[in-house]
């Protein structure tokens, strides 16, 4: 008879702003698991301006005082960085499997205890969701051995957007012969179904930016320029697989690619040794082109969550033509207090 190693097992949830969906799932997930003894909760504050930080320390004190909850905060990020937060939970846990549930997530009842039996019964793999068409909530799901999260060097903390961090993950997992093991048992992949903006509202491109202007080339070519709040611009070149810029998702033209700070006074935004003028409140332009401010709100809501996820998408898709296997060469995961 085999004996199966009762593997220490860390769930880990980062939380920016997410405390109304923390208090449905975390003491609930503590209770479903409550039939594996050696497993905890380290739960991470980002800098939350909610209730968070009260509410892990009177409600949930005795998992505090236990030991079953790990608490973590750091009040410094200003937005959320997806990709830094998750480092941070992870390498301050202290499982041999770690496993990141997102914070609108149930794990279900048992699930360390199956997590601890698949990695038992099969060698090599890391634990990723499913999905099979439904909800995009589940798909930060991912359970995996520390040992193997820190040879990759966890994930790719250039990735500041929403969105293709953990592909990029999985993907650099594979690359050292990890192998997917597929979660399919819907008991396990429970999640509490919420507005898409709240995905994206603590990110730095939701909330900093200011206008956004366009100019068509061809109908799946574009220029575009964000203006910020902070008076810092950026102006990159896509090109759409699809019909349009909303069809799909739009890869960047690098060598088109500018970032800088306009003039305030003047209103001037300079392309190297083109100057453009903010005419008005709705174009910029030269003599020899003219961008054309967005205000279709529904237009103008997709063009910023298209920001935050093309150049993640890139980053993704340069990591796979370099074949990276491990990222963030200097540092990751580190905790400013």
């Amino acid at each position: 008879m085999v004996i199966m190693k009762n593997s220490k097992i860390s769930i880990c949830t980062t939380c920016m702003n997410r405390t109304h969906h923390l208090k449905k799932t975390l003491s609930k997930n503590i209770k479903d698991n409550s039939d594996y003894d050696n497993v905890d909760f380290v739960v991470l504050n980002y800098n939350s301006s909610d209730d968070l930080d009260t509410w892990i320390h009177q409600d949930m004190r005795t998992y505090l005082n236990s030991g079953k909850i790990k608490y973590i905060k750091t009040d410094s990020p200003k937005y959320f960085h997806m990709s830094h937060a998750k480092n941070i939970v992870a390498k301050y846990a202290t499982g041999d499997i770690i496993c990141n549930v997102d914070a609108d997530n149930y794990t279900g009842v048992s699930f360390a205890s199956y997590i601890n039996q698949v990695f038992n019964t099969n060698k090599d793999v890391f634990v990723v969701p499913k999905n099979n068409g439904g909800t995009t909530s589940i798909l930060g799901r991912v359970c995996v051995l520390k040992d193997d999260f820190l040879k990759v060097r966890g994930y790719d903390e250039e990735m500041k957007g929403y969105g293709w961090e953990d592909i990029d993950f999985y993907n650099r997992l594979e690359l050292i012969s990890r192998k997917k093991f597929f979660l399919t048992n819907s008991k396990y992949l429970k999640t509490i179904e919420h507005e898409s903006d709240i995905r994206y509202s603590n990110y730095k491109p939701f909330t900093n930016i200011n206008d956004i202007y366009i100019r068509y080339i061809t109908p799946k070519e574009s220029d575009i320029i964000y203006t910020f709040k902070d008076y810092t611009f950026e102006k990159f070149r896509i090109l759409s697989n699809g019909k349009d810029f909303t069809d799909s998702l739009p890869g960047i033209l690098e060598e088109f690619s500018q970032k800088g700070l306009y003039n305030k006074s003047n209103r001037k935004i300079s392309f190297g040794d083109k100057i453009f003028n903010i005419c008005d409140s709705s174009t910029i332009s030269n003599s020899e082109n003219t961008f054309y401010k967005i205000s279709d709100n529904n237009f103008l809501e997709e063009v910023k969550r298209k920001y935050s996820l093309i150049w993640n998408y890139s980053k993704l898709l340069k990591n796979n033509k370099e074949g990276l296997k491990s990222v963030n060469r200097f540092s990751f995961g580190e905790l400013e207090f």
